[in-house]
Parts: C-alpha cells; structure tokens; sequence
C-alpha cells in the first residue's frame, strides 16, 4: 500500500472513533431532590452512528446544565424511572447497565460535602 493510500484510509478510519468523546448529550428530565440542593439528571448520549444510543442518570450540585460526565452514576441501554427517597437516597428503576459500567450504589457530592446513597429496584 502506498503512503498516500494509507494516510487515506486512516483519515476515513479516524472519522469513524469517537477519539475526543464528543458525544451528544440531551437532558429529558431533571429530578431535584427533596432539598433542592442536588439533582439527579436522566439524559440521553448519543456517540455517533457506530455506537447505540444510552441513558444515563448524572448527579449535579445544580451548576450545570448538562452535568458532568464524571458524576455519571449509571448507564443504561434502556429507559428507567427516578425517585428521591428522602435528600441523600435515590431510587433507580428498571435499569440495566451497559457494558463496563459498574451501577454506583452511592455518590459524593463535592459542594455539599454530602453522600447520596443510590439504591435500584426492579419494581
């Protein structure tokens, strides 16, 4: 193969990786704890067209519109429903996880100094 050739098929190759992780994120709906101190944000990711899309529950101390994808708690290849329990619990129903996605069973909060437990139910 000659260079040009290669040089080529890698660009093509390169368009396809998410390399910078730009992945679309679009937040469906924002659940605020009892509080209003933290949210818990259910969202939609969407990495390209060689990847599926995912829903994933981000926990903000209200400074971002989006969340950030560090405080990712769950990702799920399907729908789920969100509940607060009381300021520091939250409640995940009918999720899944995707691939090398361990599901967080509790999550420190920087600001506030504060943890919230995050339990996950079927029911």
């Amino acid at each position: 193969m000659k260079r040009t050739e290669l040089i080529i098929l890698l660009i093509l190759i390169s368009g396809c990786l998410n390399i910078a992780g730009d992945c679309e994120v679009e937040v469906i709906n924002e659940f605020p704890n009892p509080a209003n101190t933290v949210r818990a944000l259910y969202a939609s990711v969407d990495c390209g067209a060689t990847t599926s899309e995912a829903f994933v529950i981000r926990l903000d101390e209200r400074n971002s519109n989006k969340g950030k994808s560090e405080n990712t708690v769950l990702s799920s290849a399907r729908r789920m429903n969100i509940r607060w329990n009381s300021n520091d619990t939250l409640v995940i129903y009918n999720s899944d996880t995707t691939e090398d996605f361990n599901m967080k069973k509790e999550f420190f909060m920087p600001k506030t100094k504060s943890k919230i437990i995050i339990k996950y139910s079927n029911d």
